[in-house]
């Protein structure tokens, strides 16, 4: 797993933990220590993010051991309450193009929002080439090729956010955590963190502690009515190159925007609404573009995938034998709902973690 790391994620990113992770890959000691927290919890981010939060070093492999034997205790607490919750302001700029597009106000929802810290895109600078737009806050690089950059930040009305493990950006230890998720080298992330978390922490965001699948449409239904709702970004959770998921449950209407990142060139944006009928019609518009490029708008002759409660979700044209190329999207359904969904502790109190889904 570290070796694996080491060449293909921290290779001509980050030198000091291509380093680290490969002298973590041939150490019997660390390597047995690691066996005893739960699989989730051995990943090299996790890992090497814990003991740097705990104040161990991360540029000395030598050292990193050390402090990891001598405060495996401490560590072993940490790596089983915490999950890594990179909260990238920069991800603002790529959703601009798409946020100033819609129909405005608009109302923002963000699945996995950690500290909520994306939530704030009209807060935030943007630098598209030679097109600067917004004059406060962390300024945020963007290369757009293929569209204009936007010409104006968005207007938003309302703002929440889903987790499972919520941070509170008024918390110094939360912010700190974030803060040793980043790697090393990145210098320039720290700074857009620390300029990001003093926006949030002016105006704190409303976030829950909840699933996806049971508490998105309650959240969701919160939203003003006169707003454009946009769901974002965890597309992976909702939509993906094959199989299946859970269908998001609830009885509520829901008219939304669901925004979202991939990998490779291949980007989608969903619209559609799930009806309290139990069924709904999505519309996806999915375009080959840059890094930065999002479809706004669906098109003629765009795809559409009926989302039924219980029934799996179909393409026009599908082959009944044919993987299904996008997970469901939205559903609603009458099944059993669990506890409703929680808002973010108050400050001092210890709250349990468990792992990222």
């Amino acid at each position: 797993m570290y070796a694996e790391f080491a060449v293909r994620e921290a290779r001509g990113v980050s030198p000091t933990l291509e380093r680290l992770s490969l002298a973590i890959s041939v150490d019997e000691k660390i390597l047995a220590l690691l066996e005893t927290v739960p699989a989730p919890k051995r990943q090299p981010n996790l890992v090497l993010s814990v003991v740097r939060f705990l104040g161990g070093s991360l540029d000395d492999p030598a050292a990193f051991r050390h402090f990891t034997v001598a405060h495996w205790p401490d560590v072993e607490a940490e790596l089983r309450m915490r999950a890594t919750q990179t909260n990238e302001v920069g991800r603002s700029a790529l959703l601009l193009p798409v946020l100033a597009s819609l129909p405005h106000p608009l109302a923002l929802l963000e699945v996995g929002a950690a500290a909520g810290l994306g939530l704030y895109p009209d807060r935030y600078a943007y630098r598209y080439g030679g097109h600067e737009i917004g004059s406060s806050g962390p300024v945020l690089d963007c290369a757009l090729t293929g569209t204009a950059p936007p010409t104006r930040l968005p207007e938003v009305v309302w703002r929440a956010g889903l987790d499972l493990n919520p941070l509170d950006v008024t918390d110094p230890a939360d912010i700190a955590w974030l803060r040793a998720l980043i790697w090393p080298e990145h210098h320039h992330r720290r700074d857009r963190l620390r300029d990001a978390a003093a926006i949030a922490a002016a105006n704190p965001p409303m976030l829950t502690r909840g699933d996806l699948v049971d508490d998105l449409l309650s959240l969701a239904a919160q939203a003003p009515v006169e707003a454009t709702l946009v769901v974002f970004p965890h597309i992976r959770a909702v939509s993906g190159p094959c199989g299946t998921s859970r269908g998001v449950r609830g009885t509520r209407p829901l008219t939304a925007r669901a925004l979202g990142f991939g990998r490779g060139p291949r980007r989608c944006v969903l619209s559609g609404t799930a009806g309290a009928a139990g069924s709904g019609v999505v519309q996806r518009a999915c375009a080959r573009r840059n890094a930065a490029g999002l479809d706004s708008q669906p098109r003629a002759g765009d795809d559409m995938v009926r989302v039924s409660a219980g029934v799996q979700p179909s393409w026009p044209g599908q082959d009944s034998a044919s993987p299904l190329r996008m997970r469901r999207v939205l559903s609603a359904s009458s099944g059993p709902r669990r506890a409703p969904a929680r808002s973010v502790r108050p400050r001092g109190s210890r709250r349990p973690r468990s792992p990222r889904r």
